[in-house]
C-alpha cells in the first residue's frame, strides 16, 4: 500500500491568509465575499462581533490595495451558523456586500 500513497505530516489546520486576494479579485464596482471562520463562543453577540471586526478589516484592506481612489463601503448582508465544531467552538460564514463609492465631483 506505501507504494500507492505518500504520507506528508503536518498540521493541516494551518491557513494562509486570503483575504487581500479575494479583495484584489473585486477590482471595481460592487462584489460579495464570504468569509469562513471559527469563533470561540457560540453566544449570538460574539458572532456578532466577529462579523464586525471581518467587516471592518475587509473595508480596510480594500482602501489599502486600491489606495482610496475606490472607496468601498462593506455591508453584513448575513451570518450563518454552519456548524458547532466542538464545545463554544461555531464555524461561522458573514455574508459580505461591497459597494463601490464614487468620489464627489
Amino acid at each position: 500500500m506505501t507504494e500507492r500513497y505518500t504520507i506528508l505530516l503536518g498540521n493541516n489546520r494551518l491557513t494562509c491568509p486570503v483575504d487581500p486576494i479575494a479583495c484584489r479579485a473585486l477590482r471595481s464596482g460592487d462584489g460579495r465575499l464570504y468569509v469562513h471562520g471559527v469563533v470561540v463562543n457560540t453566544k449570538e453577540e460574539i458572532h456578532e462581533a466577529w462579523s464586525e471586526e471581518v467587516r471592518q478589516r475587509i473595508e480596510t484592506m480594500m482602501r489599502e490595495i486600491h489606495h482610496e481612489e475606490n472607496n468601498h463601503k462593506c455591508v453584513i448582508e448575513h451570518i450563518e451558523r454552519v456548524k458547532p465544531y466542538g464545545l463554544h467552538l461555531d464555524h461561522l460564514v458573514v455574508d459580505l456586500l461591497l459597494t463601490e463609492i464614487s468620489p464627489l465631483s
